[in-house]
């Protein structure tokens, strides 16, 4: 026994089960709208050997890298896993220090960077430092082991900077006495 909708006036009548099928495919084509719509396919491995690992570990830290550093001009392309880059370096480090952000200016987007490089660095201790507002940021007292450079370039003669995506570095033991003498670069 089939059950019938009827519509309206001058409306064709359609089965429940065509009903639940046109509710289905609508609901697939919404989601995939979305997922178009929100980048969410960039999560998915555009590697080799995506079959056998689906999503990245570190897919939506690397999605937050690829969107503060677009808006500041850098293709998405050119951002490649800078999360597991990150970790590499910072697993290099063997002193207990902290880890000094060092940026041009404080603004929103460097502000979620830093927030973003700090949560990927623990238990390691980041202090962030701005080269607009020095006097606002606090005095690093206690021993550094590496400073993050954004949008700014290293030193010329440092060997020790290692990049782990367009506009960051990291400075590993560097003879560098203060954080704002990278503000001068």
């Amino acid at each position: 026994m089939e059950r019938w909708f009827r519509g309206g006036l001058g409306a064709r009548q359609i089965s429940l089960h065509g009903l639940a099928a046109l509710f289905v495919a609508a609901f697939i084509g919404l989601g995939v709208a979305g997922i178009e719509r929100f980048h969410l396919h960039d999560l998915l491995r555009d590697e080799p050997q995506a079959a056998l690992h689906a999503i990245t570990r570190d897919a939506t830290n690397d999605e937050y890298f690829r969107a503060l550093l677009e808006a500041q001009g850098v293709p998405r392309s050119s951002v490649i896993r800078p999360t597991s880059k990150l970790r590499s370096i910072l697993s290099t480090i063997s002193e207990d220090g902290s880890l000094v952000f060092v940026a041009p200016r404080s603004r929103p987007e460097t502000d979620v960077l830093y927030q973003l490089v700090r949560t990927i660095s623990l238990p390691r201790k980041v202090i962030n430092g701005y080269c607009d507002a020095p006097a606002k940021t606090r005095p690093v007292t206690e021993p550094v082991s590496a400073y993050i450079l954004y949008a700014i370039n290293p030193p010329p003669n440092t060997q020790n900077a290692l990049s782990f995506a367009p506009e960051l570095s990291v400075i590993v033991t560097p003879e560098v006495r203060t954080w704002t003498t990278f503000c001068s670069q």
